[in-house]
């Protein structure tokens, strides 16, 4: 957007207030310099910059907002209790993992499989993945879980390639934590482990 300055003589109040109205920004009276107009649009341009950068950086963290407020309601969802219940969960072996094939659509044959993390409590029942993955973020547990999964997964795909002929071309797709991605450990973990099931 570009600024609207007028040149004018007029001095009546209410004239220069109907001349704002229409759009104008700055009112410079006759006789005025060539730079001055050039000064004043210059800033109000640079202020008009500022405007719209405050704007979108005001929009950045009502989507923020907005976001967090979701992730908080989704926390309080979720009772209290499941805190000890999801750490007894690790060490009573209540957790297991589902693996969903990978095809390929033109062969239609299994290249791989998708390692999905599963809990069947005995009192609970089936815990959905979307209440007790952001419960372990929390509580600190995600690295841990997270370990379990890779190591349980490698020791799966190493057992069917013993068992299964021509199946070395099987992958194995386990999903990472954003919080595990910034552990300096885990290239090294996966790499560990890919040896220690080879």
């Amino acid at each position: 957007e570009i600024p609207v300055l007028f040149i004018s003589e007029i001095d009546d109040p209410l004239d220069k207030i109907e001349a704002f109205s229409v759009g104008g920004l700055d009112y410079i009276n006759k006789p005025f310099q060539v730079l001055e107009v050039l000064a004043r649009v210059e800033t109000h341009l640079r202020l008009r910059s500022l405007q719209l950068q405050l704007q979108e950086q005001a929009r950045v963290l009502e989507n923020q907002n907005r976001d967090l407020h979701r992730q908080i309601l989704a926390l309080r969802r979720i009772d209290k209790s499941m805190h000890p219940a999801l750490r007894s969960a690790i060490q009573n072996q209540e957790l297991n993992l589902c693996y969903q094939p990978i095809i390929e659509l033109e062969t239609s044959k299994i290249k791989g499989f998708e390692a999905l993390l599963r809990w069947q409590h005995p009192d609970f029942g089936a815990v959905s993945p979307l209440d007790f993955i952001p419960l372990a973020e929390t509580m600190g547990l995600i690295e841990v879980l997270g370990e379990w999964v890779i190591s349980q997964s490698c020791q799966h795909l190493s057992t069917w390639l013993g068992q299964i002929s021509h199946a070395s071309h099987l992958t194995m797709s386990i999903n990472i934590s954003s919080r595990q991605l910034t552990h300096s450990g885990l290239a090294n973990q996966i790499q560990r482990m890919s040896h220690e099931y080879h």
